[in-house]
């Protein structure tokens, strides 16, 4: 009795890790696609100006002082 159903855990933890390993492989499969696509607008650019200075309206400067 024991033994059958050390062997049903065993099959279904065997499945659960096999499930899970598909979907990580999707996430990175999707994480690279994401990163190609970042890449892409980044050189056409359309990416984010980080070195560009915000202009903030002038009532801002005063309540943050």
């Amino acid at each position: 009795m024991k033994k059958n159903g050390i062997e049903e855990l065993l099959i279904a933890m065997t499945m659960l890790v096999k499930a899970f390993s598909e979907k990580l492989g999707i996430e990175n499969e999707i994480g690279k696609l994401r990163l190609n696509d970042w890449l892409e607008a980044k050189k056409r650019g359309k990416g984010l100006g980080m070195g560009e200075e915000i202009d903030w309206p002038d009532d801002f400067e005063e309540e943050w002082e």
